[in-house]
């Protein structure tokens, strides 16, 4: 749980129009929104719940709390007992390594919470370099692990825009050419440092789903000609 005072909103909404809010709250879990929501800060201002402010403008400041989710989407979408699969697309880096190992723990711990199966994370490694048949290796790496049926959830944060470009077209891929295979979420996520004051940085996720789908409706559209 982190709670900012006096927060810049234009740094968390698409158009970036200048607005702030009195109290910006941010929370990982369910218990610590349940706690945010009974103290006192919430108690005694107006609250407002945001998601990742790709639709959402405001034209003067908030004076509440203004509530943002950091909620890991395995833990929130995820059923006990429920069967996933984790795949990590990695640099060829220290850094990828480093992030990896504390994925990992992340994941291990979100499944024995949730009593989720799971045989762990499974790693693409990617080479650091921006060859175009880099990039259409990992897509074919990729494809390995889809399977007829599959419900597909993915993050783009990491990594150079040509390896985020070839996750996604890896997962539109296997929406359309494997059976029964649906896309639930596509996210982004974003942290804003504004000094060197770690307790002032935010997380923001933002959800790329709806774009994902209207781009499968312009292409139908456009195979049959409608204008």
């Amino acid at each position: 749980m982190k709670i900012v005072k006096d927060f810049e909103l234009k740094e968390i909404t698409t158009f970036h129009l200048p607005a702030r809010c009195a109290w910006f709250a941010t929370y990982d879990s369910e218990d610590e929104l349940r706690d945010l929501l009974a103290g006192e800060l919430c108690k005694t201002n107006k609250v407002m719940q945001i998601g990742g402010g790709s639709n959402l403008v405001f034209t003067s400041d908030f004076d509440g709390v203004i509530l943002n989710t950091e909620i890991c989407h395995i833990d929130t979408i995820s059923q006990p007992g429920e069967e996933v699969a984790v795949i990590a697309v990695v640099p060829d880096m220290e850094l990828g390594r480093r992030n990896l190992e504390l994925f990992r723990q992340e994941v291990e711990e979100i499944c024995r919470k949730k009593q989720l199966s799971c045989a762990g994370v499974q790693v693409v490694t990617v080479p650091t370099d921006d060859r175009v048949a880099t990039h259409v290796a990992t897509f074919q790496k990729l494809l390995d692990f889809a399977a007829d049926g599959d419900e597909l959830f993915s993050c783009m944060t990491y990594g150079t825009k040509p390896m985020a470009t070839a996750l996604m077209m890896a997962v539109q891929y296997a929406y359309r050419v494997k059976e029964n295979t649906t896309i639930s979420c596509i996210v982004y996520g974003q942290i804003f440092r504004p000094g060197n004051d770690q307790s002032n940085w935010v997380a923001s996720v933002y959800d790329m789903t709806a774009l994902v789908q209207l781009d499968e409706i312009v292409r139908v559209l456009a195979d049959r000609g409608v204008e």
